[in-house]
């Protein structure tokens, strides 16, 4: 970087980073593992439904009841223009 440019804002300046990227030869293939041994993968089966006990259950159940919802309100909305529909005919 040029040595005569200015910092940014609070006088941070630009640096030139002295690290680089590892080669594959420097990585090298020699890993040793360490000595804590494998994982202990822990199981866990529950014959309790209680979905409707998490957030996302509750979200669910949310959103099924919002969907009666919107089914009931578009058949209410159907007989309310059929309903008018037969009012204009009859004012006419």
């Amino acid at each position: 970087m040029d040595a005569d440019r200015e910092g940014y804002g609070e006088g941070f300046e630009d640096y030139e980073a002295d690290t680089f990227e590892r080669t594959d030869e420097e990585i090298g293939d020699d890993h040793v593992d360490n000595t804590q041994g494998a994982l202990d993968l822990e199981d866990f089966s529950s014959d309790r439904d209680d979905t409707e006990a998490t957030i996302v259950g509750k979200f669910l159940v949310r959103l099924d009841d919002f969907e009666a919802h919107l089914h009931a309100s578009m058949e209410d909305l159907i007989a309310a223009e059929v309903r008018a529909g037969r009012d204009s005919v009859r004012f006419i």
